[in-house]
Order: structure tokens, then sequence, then C-alpha cells
């Protein structure tokens, strides 16, 4: 990858589910109105079951017909409980994807694929858990903010993530590289990276594989971390230092999913004093995070001033 230093630096009215006071917010608004088409229909399923067994029963002249009409009265508390529960698993989604939205932030204005808004609210009106509702939340803001973020194979393999397997993605996410791959030094047993490779998330032929870091005598070298930094390596020895640091390679849906962790500043530093000392250890002299200015296609633009680690 080619790297430089640093050289040169909606719509539809809502407001009775959302308040409407950024340029995202209007755009979810448009979303929401498709989402609530389909719970309309659910309602009208629970009204119009209820109002069959209120009928069945105000027509019953004798016991075994009552009995009859209880039974289907029963069938339709059934189908007006189920549609009722949809519902919430819907609106809790929505509300937590309208927390990820800022005062007078810009989006895109393409609008949100139909075939992607169908296969999203089909999945999210039954998920009841409140952390994967959160993480759903997320990927509906993030779908509103930039359409085609999230593949509709990504919500498959999000859709079948189990409580416990999405523990292991967050224990996961703090450790990913330059946004396509897992540091394979990182803190996860191998169970937990089988599991990683069962669900989708790391290739079957992601494993084993390097980066290829070499460090000239009397040279910096310089290769993208993460979306946010740059990491520079000081060789101040007389030899070329060689440094292949193993990596599993993430799928497409690994990618887009561990990117809806919420990483801790504290968790990064410890990923970035991990690299350092194996840096150091191969013989590296200094190793530096340098700020990403811009990323445009292979060309990124980095802070000079760089902070040791």
């Amino acid at each position: 990858m080619r790297l430089g230093k640093k050289k040169k630096l909606a719509r539809t009215k809502m407001e009775s589910l959302i308040n409407i006071n950024t340029n995202g917010l209007a755009k979810l608004g448009e979303v929401i109105s498709f989402a609530l088409g389909g719970t309309a229909r659910g309602k009208r399923k629970m009204a119009e079951a209820k109002a069959y067994a209120a009928e069945l029963e105000a027509r019953t002249k004798n016991k075994v017909a009552l009995i009859e009409a209880q039974g289907q009265e029963a069938l339709a508390n059934y189908v007006a409980a189920k549609e009722s529960r949809k519902l919430r698993n819907t609106m809790a989604v929505i509300e937590k994807a309208q927390s990820h939205f800022t005062e007078g932030e810009k989006v895109s204005d393409e609008p949100v694929d139909e075939g992607w808004k169908n296969r999203f609210f089909c999945i999210v009106e039954e998920i009841s858990d409140e952390e994967l509702r959160d993480i759903w939340g997320r990927v509906l803001a993030g779908e509103v903010k930039r359409p085609k973020s999230y593949s509709l194979r990504t919500l498959e393999v999000l859709r079948n993530i189990t409580k416990e397997e999405a523990t292991i993605i967050v224990k996961a996410a703090p450790f990913v590289m330059n946004g396509d791959s897992l540091y394979a030094d990182c803190p996860l047993t191998i169970e937990e990276i089988l599991t990683l490779k069962e669900i989708g998330i790391i290739l079957d032929e992601g494993l084993g594989l390097q980066y290829q870091w070499n460090v000239e005598s009397k040279k910096d070298y310089y290769t993208t971390l993460t979306d946010e930094w740059v990491l520079g390596l000081q060789n101040t020895g007389n030899d070329t230092i060689k440094f292949y640091p193993n990596v599993y390679k993430l799928s497409t849906a690994g990618r887009e999913i561990l990117k809806l962790v919420n990483v801790s500043e504290n968790e990064k530093q410890a990923f970035y004093k991990l690299i350092a000392d194996a840096c150091k250890e191969k013989g590296i002299s200094h190793v530096s995070l340098h700020k990403i200015v811009n990323m445009n296609g292979n060309q990124t633009s980095f802070e000079d001033q760089g902070i040791e680690i």
C-alpha cells in the first residue's frame, strides 16, 4: 500500500416516533415508514383475530358452541400476542438505531434498498434480547447513513449468531488489523478462533496468512494498522528486519460485523502495545502511531508527528 506523509490535509415527517433534527434521522424516518407498513398489517391481524373471536362468543347459544368459540378465541389471542411481540421488537430496534445519529450529521442521499429493508425487518421482529437489539440498531443506522454497508449475507450471518458467539466476537474486535484481518496472536483460545470460523467470521482459507513488514537498515517503515492509525517502525540497526505477523483473514460478513462492536480506548491501547512489543522483539528500535488524515483508495495521508508506543 502506498502511504504518504501529511501533505493535504430527508424527508417524511415522523415526529410521533422520532425527533427529526438531522438529515440522518429524516432518512431513518423514511425507513421507519416502510417498516410500519408491515407492522400495520400485523396490527390488522391482531384486530381481526380479536373481533372474530368476540363475534363467535357473542353468537353462542349453548355450552358446546361456547367451548368451540373459546378455542377460536384462544387462537385469536395467540395471533394477537405474536403480532404484538413482533411490533415491540421492531420498535425497540428502531429506538436503538435512533441513538446512533448525531445533530447535524450528514448521510448519503442514496436510498436504502427495498429488498434489504424487507430482509432486515423480517429478522428484527424476532429479536428480543437487549444486547442483540443494540447490534441490529447499529446495523440499521449504518445502512441508513451509507447504503450497502451491510450485505444480505451479513444479515443472515448475524441472524444466526447466539449470545455466546456474540461474546467471542466482542472479544475479538479490538484485534482487527487494517479492517480485513484478525491478529493471530490475540488472546483468543483456539476454540474461540474455531467458533469464529464456524459462524462465518473468519474465512476457511484465511488461516495462517501473514503480513510482510520489511524494515530496511536506518530507515522508517509505515503501514496501516487500523482505519484510525498508521503504524511507524524505525530500524536504527545495520540489517534489514523482517517481521511477518500472522493473521486470520476475515470474511465480508466478519469485516462488517466486527465494525459494529464498540471497542474501548483501553482495549485499543492493549492491542497497540501487543503489536509494539512483538515488533521490538524482532529488533525494531522505535514503534509509533500516526493519525490518519485521509484515505483515498491506496493513498493514505497521515500526520508526521507520531505517538511513541
